[in-house]
């Protein structure tokens, strides 16, 4: 790429592709890749390789459960925008490729017709599905059955342990996590309360420091767009601003600075970034997210939180999944082909964690095909945890209790309930859920040493800045 003008500049390179239009209905161009050059003098010319994994280039087919990267022709468009890339070449997948085979989940709970550019007169939606329901007090429709995971009581060995003994020994985290009683696990898995009082600084929660166990501080607060805190602190642009630079160089600055003024400040865990897709326009949250489109939006996250982890401060992936409306956001429900989710609100997620795994994601209070993404084991236990060997931990958004069920949440694989309170008022329902098996304790346990690695990777990463 050349700079041919008069004046030093910066430009981004956009490699688009069209896939063959077959079975499987196609857009007419995809974002695969981009680059943005630094900043090039009036002549100067540089050298940008784009490269695209076969796994990007495959798409979604519900009838065999895998991703395929579809037989025929492809077409390569090149160029500053989708408007301005043009077509540089082509080339042929002689047949289809099953790139991965994955479990079936989160299927839709009712039928609806879907949106065809072969016949769009005919299956335009007409809102018929959209709307408040009027005397309806629970989600409906639920899915009628979810996918269930188990996991195993950890033995007791009867040593006590503290943090301690665990970061001089990680290997001793399923001990220390079995010596704790049901309701030390109960009182960690709750939030201790948020900061938001008029005399508080503004911290969105902390983590409750059970008696003998010497656990760290872990102070939360809001962050895409600078320390959410009474202080002050540097504020940065909007989410969407910043994935429109197409920079990822400039993104992972931006996360570092925040991470800086959260440790300055004594948070922790920044909750950011927020990275759902511009779905619907009465979303209301499309300032804090970064685009419409999966790709660019995931890029642009993992980017913002591997800058913000660089500076010893965690991260925080949200609103998983599917966030696309604030106004009755905690009893909206996303009904979605299995498709949409698997090549657009999930991928992004997928992306992001390609470039960085963070400490935590944050789920969402909408629901998603018949169930709450709280409550949703087949989200986070099959699609985070299982398929893409998510390592950190699960936390709900602020409140999510007042439409969804506490104990289903953690039975979910929620390890923090927020925003919780100082006393034990919401400990008390996962105690009684782990008594009448509605919680079991193995996943309580899982759900606590998930939380207690948090810890951990905090604590190296302190280690780390103090080296």
């Amino acid at each position: 790429m050349t700079n041919a003008g008069k004046v030093p500049g910066r430009e981004v390179l956009e490699l688009y592709l069209s896939k063959p239009n077959g079975v499987l209905e196609q857009p007419a161009r995809e974002l695969a890749a981009f680059e943005k050059t630094q900043l090039l003098s009036p002549g100067r010319s540089v050298y940008i390789s784009l490269a695209v994994p076969l796994s990007h280039m495959a798409s979604f087919d519900e009838a065999r459960s895998a991703f395929v990267v579809c037989g025929g022709e492809y077409g390569v468009y090149l160029g500053g925008s989708v408007r301005e890339a043009v077509r540089i070449g082509s080339f042929t997948v002689p047949t289809d490729i099953t790139v991965r085979e994955v479990k079936a989940r989160m299927y839709p709970n009712i039928p609806f017709t879907r949106l065809s550019r072969r016949d769009a007169a005919n299956t335009y939606p007409t809102g018929k599905l959209s709307g408040v329901a009027e005397n309806v007090h629970e989600l409906m429709p639920k899915r009628r059955e979810a996918e269930r995971f188990s996991h195993p009581v950890l033995p007791r060995s009867g040593k006590r342990l503290t943090f301690a003994d665990v970061l001089a020994n990680e290997s001793l985290l399923p001990e220390f996590v079995a010596g704790m009683d049901v309701h030390t696990l109960a009182r960690l898995a709750i939030c201790a309360g948020h900061g938001w009082r008029v005399e508080a600084r503004g911290e969105a929660g902390r983590l409750y420091r059970a008696d003998g166990l010497d656990l760290p501080e872990m102070i939360v607060a809001d962050g895409n767009s600078g320390v959410n805190l009474k202080e002050g602190n540097i504020g940065m642009p909007s989410g969407v601003t910043l994935a429109s630079s197409f920079d990822k160089k400039l993104m992972e600055k931006v996360g570092r600075v925040i991470g800086e003024e959260a440790r300055e400040l004594g948070v922790q865990l920044i909750l950011a970034p927020g990275m759902n897709l511009h779905r619907n326009p009465l979303c209301g949250r499309h300032p804090e997210y970064f685009s419409e489109d999966p790709y660019l939006a995931g890029v642009m996250a993992g980017s913002f939180c591997r800058g913000l982890e660089s500076a010893e401060v965690g991260g925080c992936y949200k609103h998983f999944l599917a966030n696309n409306a604030e106004t009755g956001r905690k009893r909206n429900q996303s009904v979605l082909s299995i498709r949409a989710i698997r090549e657009l609100y999930f991928r992004a997620f997928e992306y992001a964690l390609e470039i960085h795994e963070p400490v935590s994601v944050m789920t969402s209070y909408n629901a998603v095909n018949g169930l709450f993404t709280s409550c949703d084991p087949e989200l986070i236990e099959g699609l985070l945890f299982d398929e893409c060997g998510f390592e950190g931990f699960v936390m709900t958004d602020w409140n999510s209790y007042d439409s969804a069920d506490m104990a289903e949440m953690a039975a979910a694989g929620n390890s923090w309930i927020t925003p919780g309170s100082e006393n034990d008022t919401y400990v008390r329902e996962i105690e009684a859920a782990v008594r009448d098996l509605r919680l079991p304790l193995g996943q309580l346990q899982e759900n606590v040493l998930r939380l207690m690695r948090g810890l951990i990777k905090f604590e190296r990463l302190r280690q780390n800045a103090s080296v």
